[in-house]
């Protein structure tokens, strides 16, 4: 909206509408594909960025409909819609879970392996009726106003509340990419699938540093000014953890990582919400 294009959201009517939409074009989801065809017929997007989803870490067997309804059921209506309605570009997010312990495909969670097989979808449709898709791959996320209870929301509330924070072995690496990064990089793939993409194609987005999570608290106590007291090896690894982010495949061009860890987590752990 700051670069003056005209915004269409698709939104559950329960949904808070993020700051910053003020002046969006709302269209209410309540869970008929009716409504996504509707959506999509009046607002005849140029481009289209699918950011819908349902992330659990490791599932139960009640949670199996949602995660398969919104990841795949959901997303293929949308898909459908725009192809009825010829609007053909697609931008959307993937994970780089769907390569688990160097293994290119294999999911790490049922999460990843519904985003894997949405991308079989993707791929259909742009053979079938000349969908043109740019899927980028991203690890882990974070910035400013993050509601998600995270690792470094949990870092920072423990420092807060100088109380001791029982952790894993702390040995599993990861790859930490600011939220401004990350729209950043939906920017330039969405100018790129109104341009020049054909198919289907793949993107990762890295911050080119990776650190284990013992790494992680060193640099969170010296760029917050604050101190975790963690207890190393209180907690186990999940089953299935991602011990290493996946390092290959082609990171999206044009784009780069322009915020340092320190200074996303500085300003992340120093929020005046919760300062």
């Amino acid at each position: 909206m700051k670069d003056g294009h005209e915004v269409h959201v698709l939104v559950r009517p329960r949904d808070r509408m993020p700051p910053g939409l003020e002046g969006a074009k709302v269209h209410n989801y309540r869970g008929h594909g009716q409504e996504i065809l509707n959506a999509v017929e009046k607002a005849r997007p140029e481009v289209v960025y699918h950011l819908a989803s349902l992330f659990l870490a490791e599932h139960k067997f009640e949670q199996i409909s949602n995660l398969i309804e919104s990841n795949l059921s959901f997303s293929t209506q949308l898909v459908e819609a725009m192809v009825e309605n010829k609007c053909l570009n697609l931008v959307t997010a993937g994970t780089a879970w769907q390569n688990f312990n160097g293994k290119k495909g294999t999911a790490a969670n049922l999460y990843a392996a519904t985003k894997e097989a949405f991308e079989v979808i993707l791929r259909y449709y742009a053979d079938a009726h000349g969908l043109k898709a740019v899927v980028l791959k991203l690890n882990d996320t974070y910035g400013p106003a993050d509601p998600r209870r995270k690792l470094l929301a949990i870092l920072r509330e423990a420092a807060l509340k100088k109380e001791s924070l029982g952790l894993s072995p702390g040995e599993q690496k990861i790859d930490l990419l600011h939220v401004n990064d990350v729209i950043n990089a939906f920017k330039v793939a969405g100018a790129r699938v109104a341009k020049n993409v054909a198919g289907v194609e793949e993107f990762y987005l890295r911050s080119d540093r990776t650190l284990n999570i013992k790494e992680l608290v060193e640099v969170f106590n010296k760029a917050s000014g604050k101190t975790i007291n963690a207890r190393w090896g209180d907690r186990q690894y999940r089953p299935r953890e991602v011990m290493m982010p996946w390092q290959e495949g082609e990171v999206l061009p044009g784009w780069k990582p322009e915020i340092s860890l320190e200074t996303g987590i500085h300003e992340y752990a120093n929020e005046e919400s919760n300062a």
